[in-house]
């Protein structure tokens, strides 16, 4: 057989080839791919060391969970017992009622407010307008402060009852319980 010039080059050619693939697939590729794999191993050892991490903490992130439902807990029985707001403001009228009454202060009116939605709570604010010695209303504000659950005191405004003879004051305080707004959308 008689191979020309040309067909040998050819020949050459493809055998360089052929040769090129062999070596990159035998020695090139592997080495990229080893570095692929390497990369892969070196993230899930680090997944895996926070993962040890993790739970190594475990028994201090359970104390402080514990703390933080304590927490929550102290906090829920400040808050007013849920129920419609409605009934919540009548309940809160009768506490100032008897907190008034333990001071022997007249109230002269009553009235719910309406309520005001917030993030998570809701507030229930009452107006009671009063008529007593400046003595006593500052009696009745430190218990109403110093109320078992939490009262806010949002507004208070303070008159003479008779400029002549400054015994007796008119006071109109808007006193404010709050509860969880998602315990009403449970009952509605």
């Amino acid at each position: 057989m008689n191979i020309g010039k040309l067909d040998k080059r050819i020949w050459l050619l493809i055998g360089i080839l052929i040769g090129g693939v062999v070596v990159y697939f035998a020695l090139i590729f592997p080495f990229f791919l080893n570095r692929d794999v390497t990369a892969k191993l070196e993230l899930e050892e680090q997944r895996y060391n926070n993962y040890l991490k993790l739970i190594g903490q475990k028994p201090e992130k359970d104390g402080t969970l514990k703390r933080f439902i304590r927490k929550k807990e102290k906090f829920n029985n400040r808050l007013l017992e849920s129920d419609k707001p409605p009934v919540v403001a009548a309940r809160l009228q009768n506490t100032l009622k008897e907190m008034a009454s333990d001071e022997g202060i007249d109230i002269i009116s009553e009235k719910q407010k309406s309520i005001v939605e917030q993030d998570s709570f809701i507030e229930v604010p009452v107006e009671i307008t009063l008529k007593c010695s400046i003595t006593k209303l500052s009696n009745l504000i430190y218990a109403i402060e110093d109320y078992k659950k939490f009262l806010d005191i949002s507004k208070l405004s303070i008159r003479v009852v008779n400029i002549r003879k400054p015994i007796d004051v008119r006071a109109d305080l808007t006193v404010s319980g709050y509860i969880f707004a998602q315990d009403v959308s449970k009952e509605n």
